[in-house]
């Protein structure tokens, strides 16, 4: 395998912008504009300069900033300073143009960049910042998220900021009524649409609907992986950079096609809210309404959903969420997939300024003080001493329907092996998916469309290793 270098950061960037990356679920940026710089306060004298570039906006921003406050008043040697830039785009348009040099030393962005961190040398690996001095720091996180943010040997690229776990809301109470029991019936995608008939033919539906879709490729990516099988080659990407994908090859594509049938068979027969549509502005409230009483999602956007649940009616909210499913019953599954958001200290060849993003990571994620961001976000936690923080534990105890000690539970005994595709161009490979999605909900035939989509992801993920130096 070959080391690459500073070269053909543009190629790679300018494949990461064809498209707003979509995957957790919360939306970041809530501000309106970009900051210019002029909140950056001077830096005082005798401290070393610590820039951030957040993506985070309205309350996110806020709350970290009096992490921020609070880390710079804790120690004399590091100032942290956040720029807000804008959305993920703009952070990537932002890191395109600027000179190294004059990089920031740490960013936040989504767990799909992590395949292209890892093929270049633009971020300098939290393992090597840690170093032998700092290793509890790593080994604390939870498997499923050491997969998700590591490297093939498991040794972490970024630090997550909490985890957004793939899954299903389900409306407990109408479950209830049902004599529905998601932690006993939900066990594969088949069980969705098997749930969602027996709701539609009780006649105690609320509404018109019983689930509503975040439309994604991403559920199927994540089934592909609890039920143990690589959508791409060199182990998911891990390994080395993907060459080939696996949609049309056994037994991926029969995995693949019994997937897709089972949701058009949900869309045909009336029991979903119309493909396609927004996940914030047209989901959630029909969600709270009870036009839809199941919607799929990440924990990252309970916030939101709860929020909305409070504008339409005055008693509590009764919902429980459960990790996302294999395809299959008959799964390989070792756990649920982590994703997110997350930091990486960027190579800006300063390493003072890198050594001090990492005193603030190790700040940020600790005690009461991630405790409460995940309190804020609906993140999980990623370790135990964070989940046992006094902090989490009060918003534990004001969620009890939500069963987060059984998520807690799902991700500490993960196996650390179920990983979505390691891609360096995510975006391009996530809207081939999506458009093979939608072409199947409207009428397409299922074999021609994954022989289709195999052939134009592996085009793109040769293309790019040809780019980059690879055989």
């Amino acid at each position: 395998m070959k080391t690459k270098g500073k070269r053909l950061l543009s190629l790679l960037l300018a494949l990461l912008l064809m498209l707003t990356l979509a995957a957790c679920g919360q939306k970041e940026n809530d501000d309106v504009g970009i900051n210019d710089g002029s909140e950056i306060e001077d830096i005082p004298e005798g401290r070393i300069g610590v820039t951030y570039w957040g993506t985070w906006g309205s309350d996110n921003k806020a709350y970290i900033q009096t992490v921020i406050d609070s880390f710079n008043e804790s120690q004399s040697t590091y100032f942290v300073t956040m720029q807000y830039v804008g959305g993920r785009d703009d952070l990537y348009a932002k890191l395109q143009v600027t000179e190294r040099s004059k990089l920031p030393a740490l960013i936040n962005t989504t767990t799909e960049m992590t395949g292209a961190f890892m093929y270049s040398d633009w971020i300098t690996p939290v393992y090597e910042l840690a170093g032998t001095a700092d290793q509890a720091w790593l080994d604390r996180i939870y498997p499923n998220l050491a997969a998700t943010w590591g490297d093939k040997d498991g040794k972490l690229l970024g630090y997550p900021m909490g985890n957004s776990m793939t899954g299903v809301y389900f409306n407990m109470d109408v479950m209830e009524e049902v004599g529905i029991d998601p932690y006993r019936d939900f066990k594969s995608v088949d069980d969705l649409y098997q749930i969602c008939r027996k709701l539609k033919d009780s006649g105690k539906l609320p509404g018109n609907y019983a689930i509503g879709f975040e439309h994604t490729i991403r559920f199927l990516s994540y089934s592909l992986s609890i039920n143990g099988v690589d959508a791409y080659d060199h182990e998911n990407g891990l390994a080395e950079p993907a060459s080939r994908a696996y949609y049309n090859t056994s037994p991926v594509k029969e995995l693949c096609k019994t997937f897709f049938e089972i949701f058009k068979r949900i869309q045909d027969e009336g029991l979903c809210y119309t493909m396609g549509a927004s996940w914030g502005n047209e989901l959630i409230p029909a969600y709270a309404t009870g036009d839809i009483i199941i919607l799929t999602g990440t924990i990252g956007g309970y916030g939101r959903i709860e929020r909305g649940w409070a504008e339409t009616n005055d008693k509590p909210m009764n919902t429980a969420f459960l990790p996302w499913v294999p395809v299959t019953a008959d799964a390989n599954a070792t756990g649920q997939p982590g994703s997110g958001n997350g930091f990486y200290v960027i190579n800006n060849e300063h390493e003072d300024q890198q050594k001090g993003a990492w005193e603030f990571i190790k700040y940020f994620t600790s005690g009461d003080n991630f405790g409460g961001w995940c309190a804020l976000t609906g993140y999980l936690p990623i370790a135990d001493d964070i989940r046992d923080s006094t902090v989490y534990q009060s918003y534990m105890n004001d969620h009890t329907s939500l069963g987060l000690d059984y998520l807690m539970e799902v991700q500490k005994n993960d196996g650390g092996k179920t990983i979505h595709p390691i891609s360096a161009v995510y975006a391009s490979t996530s809207s081939i998916g999506l458009d093979v999605f939608n072409n199947v909900l409207n009428g397409n035939d299922i074999d021609g469309e994954l022989a289709e989509w195999e052939e134009q992801v592996t085009y793109e993920l040769a293309t790019w290793r040809r780019a980059n130096g690879y055989n």
